[in-house]
């Protein structure tokens, strides 16, 4: 997803979430936008696995994030870098999930979080992605 903001916001902003619709665990991934401006990106396969990026992102810029995991373990990209890697997960998506922005899931219903960043240009591949494809996604806009 492309996405940019202003300042931090004044609680953790979940950015994108896929979510089950069973509320059981699974492929379960969060991508938000923390209180320090940093990103977070988690993958829940029955206990949490997360990747924080090691600083903040700039404010007021477009950035081109790319969170992914798969049988290399979980990337965080943004604007074209590698910020972090993390350790293997066993999760994979569920086929009873739904791709969501500027939501998550509690485990019993949808909590929107409006107002804090502007998005843009936001999918899902149903596989990780190369760095050199993420590229040429961040090349074309």
């Amino acid at each position: 997803m492309w996405f940019r903001y202003a300042a931090a916001p004044a609680a953790n902003l979940i950015l994108q979430s896929w979510c089950p619709s069973s509320g059981v665990f699974g492929g379960n991934t969060y991508v938000a936008l923390l209180t320090t401006g940093k990103l977070s990106f988690s993958v829940n396969d029955g206990s949490v696995q997360a990747i924080d990026s090691p600083s903040a992102l700039s404010t007021n810029v477009w950035h081109h994030v790319i969170c992914s995991w798969g049988t290399g373990g979980m990337t965080m990209r943004v604007d074209k870098s590698t910020l972090i890697t993390g350790a293997k997960t066993t999760a994979t998506a569920l086929a009873s999930s739904s791709f969501r922005l500027h939501g998550y899931w509690s485990g019993a219903s949808d909590i929107l979080q409006t107002g804090a960043v502007d998005m843009a240009w936001a999918a899902y591949y149903p596989t990780k992605l190369t760095n050199t494809r993420t590229d040429a996604h961040f090349d074309a806009m």
